[in-house]
């Protein structure tokens, strides 16, 4: 999920309250192409786990999601999928 661009130097700024006080809603979709690539809604945070969300990976093999931000301090949420969820 990208926020606008016009947020930006305020999430610059206040880096230190990213997933604290300032929350800013991470996603992520999945372009599955067995299904003509229609973005399915795969991970979605209000901001109070994870902020600025610009990287996300799914680990089918173990069941694990990892999304990481590149501006929030500790910037890491690691997620169990369900067996199957990704095949």
């Amino acid at each position: 999920m990208f926020p606008k661009l016009l947020d930006l130097p305020n999430y610059l700024n206040n880096v230190e309250r990213l997933g604290k006080g300032l929350l800013v809603p991470a996603a992520a979709l999945r372009l599955d192409s067995q299904k003509n690539y229609q973005p399915e809604l795969i991970y979605f945070d209000e901001g109070s786990k994870i902020s600025f969300m610009p990287a996300a990976a799914v680990d089918s093999c173990n069941g694990v999601f990892v999304g990481s931000s590149v501006l929030q301090y500790g910037g890491f949420e690691v997620c169990k999928v369900p067996t199957g969820a990704f095949a």
